[in-house]
């Protein structure tokens, strides 16, 4: 599915550089089910939504035409300590 984004910006010369954000799905599942003032999915379509994603995603490949790829693990370690 990248692809349909990755071709068109290397032809027009863009460097692609993919963020991906690793988290356990369990840590998902409770970002969900605890969200404040939005919207949430709900159990039932939390679980299809969640096991859709886990079963389809895909790591980034630089064989995709990719120039880079940062990977930040949950916890995450950026940005300046407060």
């Amino acid at each position: 599915q990248r692809a349909k984004y990755i071709i068109p910006a290397k032809y027009l010369g863009y460097t692609i550089k993919v963020i991906k954000l690793d988290i356990p799905r369990e840590k998902c599942e409770n970002n969900i089910k605890n969200r404040e003032n939005h919207p949430t999915l709900g159990v039932k379509k939390m679980k299809q939504a969640l096991d859709m994603y886990f079963s389809k995603f895909e790591n980034p490949s630089l064989d995709e035409g990719i120039d880079g790829i940062e990977v930040y693990t949950y916890p995450y370690n950026i940005g300046p300590k407060l």
